[in-house]
């Protein structure tokens, strides 16, 4: 079953991702989930990339290299346009820390290219580079 994602994430040219992390029990997981519109039917289609363990605290350098494996396990580190997760600072910190030196030569063409929060519900916000 992964096989056959990650052969079809490999034709995806963007794919929008959800993420977050909490702690139940005394143990704490990561979740991510990623969305694209499939090239033949034009439907929308939605697949669990993990749900795993987090050891150690939520801090955002930990957050960015547990979400950067996960990614790269997928094969999707440079097409992900959108990632939907809470506004905690963790979240916010590991975005703004780690994605901005991410951006390719197109995107920093662009000098007003920025990393902004767009509002979604009350205590939900969506990271998005213009």
């Amino acid at each position: 079953m992964k096989v056959k994602l990650v052969e079809m994430l490999k034709k995806q040219d963007f794919v929008p991702t959800t993420t977050d992390c909490w702690t139940t029990n005394g143990k704490s997981y990561l979740g991510v989930t990623v969305h694209w519109i499939a090239n033949d039917t034009l439907q929308h289609e939605s697949a669990y990339l993990a749900l795993q363990r987090m050891k150690g605290s939520h801090t955002y350098n930990a957050i960015a290299s547990a979400l950067d494996e996960v990614h790269a396990e997928y094969g999707i580190q440079h097409k992900i346009v959108r990632t939907t997760t809470d506004n905690g600072s963790n979240f916010v910190k590991a975005f703004n820390v780690y994605v901005a030196p991410l951006a390719t030569e197109d995107d920093t063409a662009n000098e007003d290219s920025e990393m902004t929060w767009t509002p979604m519900q009350q205590n939900q916000w969506t990271s998005m580079r213009r």
